[in-house]
């Protein structure tokens, strides 16, 4: 996680932790839970939200993100829904009350990465 939160940084960014289970789950647009079986890999929420799963999912941690931010910084994100934001993902932990899930790191992808 050091290492994350330092190539971050070195790029202008910020690392933010948020609970990442559910999100397959949940609607990025309406915030509604749309239970789905892991080999349905759409996402079609009744709000009218439809899009492979993957993509969904992931507005969903970009959302989280800046709900996590903007509570931290006393303010809301424009445009950006507030939710319960869960515990930072730790590497090497295997359940919630361990403080996250699994990771693992298979090493740099390309010879840039440090």
């Amino acid at each position: 996680m050091q290492f994350v939160r330092y190539k971050a940084a070195r790029a202008g960014g910020e690392l933010i932790c948020v609970d990442a289970r559910g999100t397959s789950q949940e609607c990025r647009r309406c915030g509604a839970v749309v239970p789905k079986p892991l080999s349905l890999r759409q996402h079609v929420c009744p709000c009218g939200l439809d899009e492979h799963r993957d993509v969904n999912s992931a507005g969903v941690i970009r959302d989280r993100g800046l709900a996590a931010k903007a509570a931290s910084e006393g303010g809301s994100p424009s445009g950006a829904p507030t939710r319960a934001v869960g515990p930072c993902v730790v590497p090497g932990r295997s359940s919630p009350s361990e403080g996250g899930a699994r990771e693992s790191h298979a090493g740099p992808s390309t010879p840039n990465d440090e």
